[in-house]
């Protein structure tokens, strides 16, 4: 089964990624701001990333309502979604070199290969079968 919202999560895993890849400073830099002014923060994501994301969220509920998806709330689903993007830029980068003992070609690899490898992931955890 191939929905509206399927064929945008591998949207939004690009897009994410992307983003990311061209800026791997991005995850550390947010978390930074969001400490050091939490109220600042909020507005940005309230003006900024709250309407980008919204669609999304519209789409799993409608999703959600049909019980094409497993049953969690979307918001679940959103924040696990970004999790899976942006972990390996977050941490991962220093875990995939130090503990599996990669260099950075291996995990310029690695980041290709996720990028590719993730939409259908993802919606195979969320949709039924």
């Amino acid at each position: 089964m191939t929905s509206h919202w399927s064929k945008n999560s591998g949207v939004f895993v690009e897009k994410y990624m992307e983003i990311i890849k061209a800026n791997p400073d991005i995850p550390l830099f947010v978390l930074h701001e969001i400490n050091k002014d939490p109220n600042r923060s909020q507005n940005f994501m309230l003006d900024q990333i709250a309407a980008k994301v919204q669609p999304f969220m519209d789409q799993i509920k409608e999703e959600r309502e049909k019980e094409n998806t497993v049953d969690l709330p979307a918001e679940q689903i959103l924040v696990n979604n970004m999790s899976l993007v942006i972990f390996p830029f977050f941490i991962g980068r220093a875990v995939f070199k130090t503990i599996l003992e990669k260099n950075k070609d291996d995990y310029d690899a690695f980041i290709e290969e996720r990028q590719r490898l993730l939409p259908d992931y993802i919606v195979s955890i969320v949709m039924n079968k």
